[in-house]
């Protein structure tokens, strides 16, 4: 039996950017401890320190997940960059170690058209690869 781990979270260096910018108001209160130390590593990697851990914790896959808020707390236009920009990530990341990650869409929720589009082209060319890698089958 696998001991799967979903909803593993990660962010990338575009995705703090953009957080980092926004009134507070709309930042997320968890910005200031993702941002910083040990915890940002931990959360920009998706290699050694992310397999690292898992090895240590017994965790045989892991479901990456851009972590929360993900782009929805963006502007329309920024939001639909960052989703195209992190769903590459997350595909590199499961090319380089099919047998240690899956992951889950980020869709730019700020533009519904923009998300379905991403989720197509998941399907069409990112899910042709490894059709349960990244977009799940609807």
């Amino acid at each position: 039996m696998k001991l799967i781990g979903l909803e593993e979270h990660f962010v990338t260096e575009d995705v703090l950017r953009a957080w980092r910018v926004l009134n507070p108001r709309w930042q997320d209160v968890a910005l200031a401890r993702s941002d910083v130390g040990h915890t940002r590593r931990r959360l920009v990697d998706l290699n050694a320190l992310r397999l690292e851990a898992s090895d240590q914790t017994g965790l045989d896959i892991q479901v990456l997940s851009l972590t929360a808020p993900g782009v929805q707390n963006l502007p329309p236009d920024e939001a639909v960059s960052l989703q195209t920009a992190s769903n590459n990530r997350v595909s590199d990341a499961i090319r380089a170690h099919p047998d240690r990650f899956q992951g889950f869409a980020t869709l730019a929720t700020p533009r519904p058209e923009a998300a379905a589009k991403e989720l197509e082209r998941g399907r069409e060319e990112v899910g042709a690869q490894r059709r349960d890698a990244i977009w799940p089958d609807a």
